[in-house]
């Protein structure tokens, strides 16, 4: 099973047990795609989330609460594949922080 194989099983996995982020997971998966990450998928870093809400941004999120979505649904799709032992640990870190709310 490739990286983007088992990633989209995860995905489909976390999104069977709950959908409310339904759709800015599919954005993620959206920006993965069209930017060739789904491969490197496990080994993303910040410099790939940043261009993630840049993304979105430019999908139109720039209102304040469909960006707290966004910034909702990455964090517990991350939660989600911590508990599954996948280490995204630290953009789930990252993410959280206030320091990175403010400059989003």
């Amino acid at each position: 099973m490739t990286n983007s194989e088992r990633f989209e099983t995860l995905v489909n996995e976390y999104l069977k047990m709950d959908n409310t982020y339904k759709n800015p997971i599919n954005c993620f998966l959206e920006f993965l795609t069209e930017n060739n990450y789904k491969e490197k998928v496990f080994n993303l870093n910040i410099t790939h989330i940043d261009e993630y809400f840049i993304y979105s941004f430019k999908k139109n999120i720039g209102i304040d609460t469909t960006l707290n979505t966004h910034i909702a649904a990455l964090k517990s799709l991350f939660n989600f594949l911590l508990e599954k032992e996948i280490d995204f640990k630290g953009l789930l870190g990252y993410i959280s922080s206030e320091k990175y709310r403010k400059k989003t």
